[in-house]
């Protein structure tokens, strides 16, 4: 749910080999900028519009008072 894979991170199996978290961590390393802002950016936005209890609280407080 909260990440999405090549949007704001990269997601591994459940019983994933070491040496392919490895290779995402260097796939990270080596991102040019423009692509790893993009991630951090989509990370956030992410998180703006599902996490953020400030907005989503009210919004979830006026759909069940009707």
């Amino acid at each position: 749910e909260a990440v999405r894979d090549g949007e704001n991170g990269f997601l591994l199996e459940k019983d994933f080999d070491p040496a392919v978290l490895a290779e995402k961590l260097r796939l990270l390393r080596d991102l040019p900028q423009e692509r790893y802002e993009r991630l951090c950016t989509g990370s956030r936005s992410l998180w703006e519009r599902k996490f953020n209890a400030a907005e989503n609280y009210a919004g979830f407080y006026e759909e069940i008072s009707g």
